[in-house]
């Protein structure tokens, strides 16, 4: 590819412009027709063309952003359920319609397990918590807001109020998100699904964490990763944010604008700094769409990912759903990876940590570097 078409794909200038009920995946990438979408091509040509490898803290090797989006905390809590089935959500199409019936058919069964169905096979965020202290690394975990002004059918039932099991305890979910904060990991927000066409309601959500933890939370990624092109970033610029993760993919694994650093994507107020997401779990494992593979099949797709990022001294940020520990494959695929990263030369950072140290430490703004100007 030539500088100036590194440049269209750095800035999205391939995507569609129209809002779509999901990220336009891999088949709308210039980079699936090349059959470059595992490569990092953008970081590939800068060190071709002498620009060095980033440098991370202690001279480390890459870094990796570890990241959960909390979209359940609780699968059988009786009152959420009833709320979600009482709740008025307005649906404005016929795929929010169906999903809407989808969603309220898999709530009934949930309402009748909610007494006597034993331990909620969702409440195990500690195991997470557990596996990544193993190993001396924090996670930035994303979680929705409580209160929603205009709802969509795939936003979260959960409430701050409610309670959960955390390590055999019971606890309200406001105080697991002060004590994961308390634990040193970072909280950030999943905004609900229409917060990501306006300003108002995604600044709304914000002050709902800001509050919660008596400091402004910087880092965001939207819901269903939904990015309207020309919008998204900037709204979140506007309510306050200082980084992004949500481009990545729903559907496939690989490098969405054909890079692992980080990049400016908006300047408006301070700014704000895009950290690519580079494979999540349900675009790996999920049996009804995406990819659809085995633990053993998804562990090559890393195996070839983490090793282009190690050789260009990139970012591997990952994406897992704490409540999908209940599906076969899940854990024991992060805890594979896991396993291997530790082997690495790696710096373990939240979102936040990551930003700050580019900003702080790094000279390199890909928008503005000559080679990539058309």
């Amino acid at each position: 590819m030539r500088s100036s078409e590194l440049k269209t794909l750095l800035t999205g200038g391939f995507e569609p412009a129209q809002d779509q009920a999901f990220v336009k995946d891999f088949a709308y990438n210039p980079l699936n027709l090349e059959g470059d979408l595992l490569r990092p091509v953008i970081d590939e040509y800068l060190l071709d063309q002498g620009i060095g490898r980033p440098t991370w803290p202690e001279n480390k090797r890459f870094a990796v952003c570890l990241t959960h989006d909390v979209d359940e905390v609780s699968q059988y809590h009786l009152g959420q359920n009833l709320r979600y089935l009482l709740r008025k959500v307005p649906v404005v199409n016929a795929a929010e319609k169906k999903m809407l019936r989808q969603q309220r058919r898999n709530t009934l069964p949930a309402i009748l397990k909610s007494v006597g169905s034993g331990p909620d096979p969702f409440e195990q965020i500690h195991r997470w918590v557990e596996l990544e202290q193993k190993y001396n690394a924090t996670a930035t975990w994303f979680f929705p807001p409580t209160r929603i002004g205009m709802r969509h059918p795939s936003d979260c039932k959960f409430s701050y109020s409610q309670r959960c099991s955390y390590q055999g305890k019971s606890l309200k979910v406001s105080e697991l998100i002060r004590l994961l904060k308390r634990e040193e990991n970072e909280i950030g927000l999943h905004p609900s699904w229409r917060a990501a066409g306006t300003v108002d309601e995604m600044l709304a959500q914000k002050h709902q964490l800001d509050e919660l933890l008596s400091e402004p939370i910087v880092s965001v990624r939207n819901h269903f990763l939904r990015y309207l092109p020309g919008e998204s970033h900037e709204i979140q610029a506007r309510a306050g944010f200082s980084f992004d993760s949500t481009l990545g993919y729903n559907d496939a694994v690989g490098f969405r604008r054909g890079t692992s650093y980080p990049f400016p994507v908006s300047d408006i107020g301070d700014g704000l700094l895009e950290i690519p997401m580079i494979m999540q779990d349900s675009a790996l494992l999920l049996d009804s769409k995406g990819m659809r593979l085995d633990v053993d099949t998804a562990m090559r797709y890393y195996d070839l990912l983490v090793q282009r990022i190690e050789n260009t001294g990139g970012v591997l940020t990952l994406s897992w759903h704490p409540h999908m520990i209940s599906v076969p494959g899940y854990f024991e695929l992060y805890t594979q990876m896991l396993a291997d990263i530790v082997k690495r030369d790696v710096w373990f950072t939240t979102i936040e940590g990551l930003g700050n140290w580019w900003l702080q430490k790094q000279s390199r703004d890909l928008l503005n570097i000559p080679d990539l100007l058309p």
